[in-house]
């Protein structure tokens, strides 16, 4: 590797990045993308240091100087060039252009194969050095990459982006300026989807100056904004898009039958043409046969199909928006009586979940809609994990299987053995595999985590990707004799300071934690965006201490410190959002007690779940006497499955407070949260009272869609208690 070209700094004014440091962005490939975005960044001053890496060490030096030789006409600072990704180190934003260039007759797939063998190799380097950076992606096919290179670095989803279709956005606008003669800043439209031949343009959201396009005059050419000048421009768009990544000699015996047979005597240009005209006749007069394949399925099950008036009262459950729980309440009995849905119902249940309730669409399921469901690849994963769960682990799954198996496979061992799990890894085999599956394979430890674990959680805190280290310090900040807590406790004694005053309440002087590389293996934060940083390590350390050691290291409890006038650096310092995250982490209820009465409601619909019974029902108690029953009925997921009959009522009453039109939007936004859970969890005894209450609305309250659609959700929980005699799922 060669040391970098440098330059001369110019003075001026430049952004920063976190915490004062001067900022930094690097461009990855010093071709034509690379360098005219290295030249750009320099003109426009958005970094104090610009630097450029590229494997062709001549090439990306000249092109560095090239550019800094210029560097007294522009605000920048300094440009630099090198073929060691160490020029990199603690970039703000890195840019990758490099990536491989299509051969003839490579599609676009292969194209992506290739391109995404090159970010194996250069990726994890950059991680390395700067583990914090943005990532934008702009090497074709940029989509794939973009996911692909995600995967790669186990970086979280807002590290890693790619530059999609704001090309051809811009191709799109331009397009449209000539057409109309107007300045392209003036045009507002977007093409979506994929940078590629899917790519598509959202027409009916354009504007010109905030004229929609369709209601345009006279174009240049004298005619209107129809459909044919629509399509031309998005074809136009596409082509563009698509040139470089999927432009190919025509070959006529590559051709579909049919259209080579037609082109037996076309050329040359003419021989395109005709190409074009006779695929796409050929697409629209005939009928393509799918491939026939051979299905092995097992036997259906012979379980009993659910009655015809049970499935009558599922399929107009099904048709209700934002009744989620009065379905699951419904499948869950349907899954105790050991009933089966009919293959329609199955399907259409199937299609409404998306997120955890998936699990139990799975278990209603026999051997044989499992493996039909499984030919969808976003059912495949979870049905082999739901049938892996009660099936004996597998070592071929540990030896040779995916990450995720690999990890799945870890967790179900060390479900029964922590011991066995743990000798899994004693030969250090799995650190060979990529971050992503690292991140996997150490997560699944959450499974039977003990003290028998620290030393392995411990050694990858110095892990070489920034994923692992950071779940490696989660699962260790769970370990309340740790030595990871042991340094926390520490820094707690060294860094709070307590002064107790006579029938007032005590003072306490939370000291700034500067950052030390201790700490920073640790996981505490280098950098801040509303505060100051070490200010920010002050309270990552108070949300780490077990709360129920306070006492004992400072002589204050978690809630007399929460209680406690705070300062830190001269400012009066609120300890709330810290003690919630530790009494969330170490749930304790006590210290969730205390925070419910300040915390904003979204959090404390978290922590009232750490609440019990008693607590939990005067908390509501208190609310609702305050007349805050808007407040009191959002934290009602954290609240039984099952209502009791006085807070069943509260909720119908807060539905018609929220339905009323002069409620402000933000209030109204409850109003389909509280429809949504009122039907499912409503006491059985209390629905004839919930619906009486709700009919009692003012007419403009019960016109809405929302208040009928509540009202005839509960009307069919009415009929499901009907047929099960009240039988609580």
């Amino acid at each position: 590797m060669s040391e970098a070209i440098n330059t001369n700094s110019a003075q001026g004014s430049y952004p920063t990045g976190s915490g004062g440091r001067p900022s930094k962005v690097a461009v990855i490939g010093a071709g034509a993308v690379g360098s005219t975005l290295a030249y750009a960044c320099v003109t426009k001053g958005v970094a104090r240091e610009v630097v450029l890496q590229d494997i062709v060490k001549d090439k990306v030096e000249a092109e560095a100087l090239d550019i800094a030789q210029g560097i007294q006409f522009t605000s920048a600072g300094s440009v630099s060039g090198s073929d060691d990704p160490e020029i990199c180190r603690d970039a703000d934003v890195i840019a990758i252009t490099a990536g491989a260039k299509q051969k003839p007759g490579q599609s676009r797939l292969e194209l992506a194969g290739a391109t995404v063998g090159i970010m194996e190799k250069i990726l994890p380097k950059l991680v390395e050095v700067a583990p914090n950076a943005i990532f934008l992606l702009v090497a074709n096919p940029v989509d794939v990459v973009t996911y692909c290179s995600r995967k790669i670095t186990g970086l979280p989803e807002n590290q890693v982006f790619g530059s999609g279709t704001v090309l051809d956005t811009a191709r799109m606008r331009y397009l449209v300026s000539l057409e109309t003669g107007t300045a392209t800043q003036n045009i507002h439209g977007y093409i979506a989807g994929e940078h590629g031949d899917s790519e598509v343009a959202l027409w009916s959201s354009t504007e010109i100056g905030g004229v929609p396009i369709t209601q345009w005059g006279r174009t240049l050419d004298g005619g209107v904004f129809d459909q044919d000048k629509r399509d031309r421009i998005t074809h136009d768009v596409v082509r563009s898009a698509a040139l470089g990544t999927r432009n190919r000699p025509l070959a006529p015996a590559g051709l579909p039958e049919p259209v080579a047979r037609a082109l037996h005597a076309a050329s040359g240009p003419e021989l395109v043409l005709e190409a074009a005209a006779a695929y796409a006749l050929a697409q629209r007069g005939t009928i393509p046969s799918a491939p026939v394949t051979a299905l092995k399925l097992p036997a259906a099950s012979s379980a009993p199909v659910m009655p015809d008036e049970m499935s009558d009262l599922l399929a107009r459950m099904l048709t209700l928006r934002g009744q989620d729980e009065l379905v699951t309440r419904t499948l869950r009995l349907i899954r105790r009586r050991g009933l089966r849905l009919p293959p329609n119902l199955l399907t259409r249940v199937a299609s409404r979940f998306s997120d955890e309730h998936r699990t139990l669409v799975v278990d209603l399921m026999d051997a044989r809609a499992r493996a039909i469901f499984a030919m969808d690849g976003r059912w495949a994963d979870l049905i082999d994990e739901v049938e892996s769960s009660s099936a004996p682990p597998d070592p071929v799954h540990w030896e040779s299987g995916t990450g995720r198996e690999r990890a799945a496979h870890l967790a179900r061992v060390r479900a029964h053995d922590p011991a066995a799990g743990r000798a899994l890894l004693a030969d250090g085999a799995w650190l060979e595999a990529r971050a992503a599956e690292r991140e996997q394979i150490l997560a699944a430890l959450s499974t039977g985590l003990g003290p028998q674990d620290e030393a392995l959680l411990e050694a990858r805190l110095d892990d070489r990707a920034e994923s692992v280290r950071r779940t490696a310090a989660d699962l260790l900040r769970r370990l309340p004799s740790s030595a990871f807590i042991r340094r926390t406790e520490a820094l707690a004694r060294a860094h709070v300071v307590v002064t107790k005053r006579f029938l007032r309440t005590p003072r306490v002087e939370l000291l700034p934690v500067a950052l030390t590389d201790e700490l920073a293996r640790d996981r505490y934060p280098a950098r801040a965006h509303r505060a100051s940083a070490a200010l920010t390590r002050a309270l990552e350390m108070v949300a780490r201490v077990p709360t129920g050691r306070w006492r004992r290291l400072v002589g204050l409890s978690a809630v007399e410190l929460l209680e406690a006038e705070v300062r830190c650096e001269g400012q009066r310092t609120d300890l709330s959002e810290a003690l919630t995250r530790a009494a969330l982490g170490w749930e304790d209820g006590r210290l969730a007690s205390a925070l419910v009465d300040r915390a904003p409601t979204a959090t404390a619909t978290r922590l009232v779940a750490l609440l019990d019974t008693p607590d939990r029902d005067a908390f509501i108690d208190r609310l609702v006497a305050a007349g805050h029953c808007l407040q009191a009925a959002a934290t009602c997921e954290a609240w039984p499955l099952t209502l009791s009959p006085k807070h069943s009522g509260l909720i119908a009453r807060c539905i018609v407070e929220a339905a009323a039109p002069s409620r402000r939007a933000s209030e109204r936004s409850l109003l389909t949260a509280l429809g949504g859970l009122l039907p499912g969890r409503c006491a059985p005894e209390a629905v004839e009272d919930a619906l009486a209450i709700l009919g009692a609305a003012p007419a403009e309250a019960l016109q809405t869609s929302d208040m009928r659609t509540i009202m005839t959700a509960l009307e069919l929980r009415r009929e499901l208690l009907g047929m099960t005699n009240q039988e609580a799922p």
